[in-house]
């Protein structure tokens, strides 16, 4: 199973956005995007640690919001390393955005002390320009995908020799298109050779 990007985000861009689930997924969507896993940078303002060290809390602030990374005795060397963190430290964290009770958590994959303070700056430096840049890339990938002959069609190409010429699709590829979306009812043809939108 191919693992999800980590995007890193500011915790308020987790804790804002509805939660969705898809299956066992839970996630957000922003800048059109579906995030499962995220990268949150934040200072430990509070810890708890169960009786039986099988149980650890910690919540960290980011100055956008706050969030709790919450973990289970499944990893011992993780959750030994969330034991061992105190309140002020800057952490850096990899996890899957969960919600139990109405509250959103992180289920950490990775957790790492940061012990350069400029970090903090330029990750949100980093985080103002790729939400920037993520409209910009998103436009420019539904610019460059391939059209179809449906798209051609809407763009008021009508014939199989206009579509070919404005497109890269082969003559065969055109024809294949076209039967399909003259079954399913998208499109119909006026006269010989000439398709329309119904």
């Amino acid at each position: 199973m191919q693992r999800q990007v980590a995007f890193r985000l500011n915790i308020k861009d987790v804790i804002q956005n509805p939660i969705k689930r898809e299956g066992n997924l839970t996630y957000i969507e922003l800048d059109g995007k579906k995030i499962i896993r995220v990268c949150l940078m934040g200072t430990v303002v509070s810890k708890f640690v169960s009786e039986d060290q099988n149980y650890v809390s910690i919540t960290i602030d980011d100055s956008t919001d706050t969030i709790r990374i919450k973990l289970w005795r499944t990893d011992d060397n993780l959750i030994d390393r969330m034991i061992d963190l105190k309140i002020g430290d800057l952490i850096d964290v990899v996890g899957r955005i969960r919600e139990y009770d109405d509250e959103v958590y992180i289920y950490p994959e990775a957790v790492v002390k940061v012990e350069d303070p400029n970090a903090f700056i330029a990750r949100k430096l980093e985080i103002k320009e790729l939400r920037k840049i993520l409209p910009k890339i998103k436009q420019e990938f539904e610019e460059a995908k391939p059209l179809t002959a449906l798209d051609l069609i809407k763009k008021g190409f009508k014939t199989i020799e206009e579509m070919k010429a404005n497109s890269n699709l082969s003559e065969e590829e055109l024809k294949s298109q076209i039967l399909k979306l003259m079954e399913s009812g998208e499109i119909y043809e006026p006269k010989k050779g000439v398709y329309e939108l119904v």
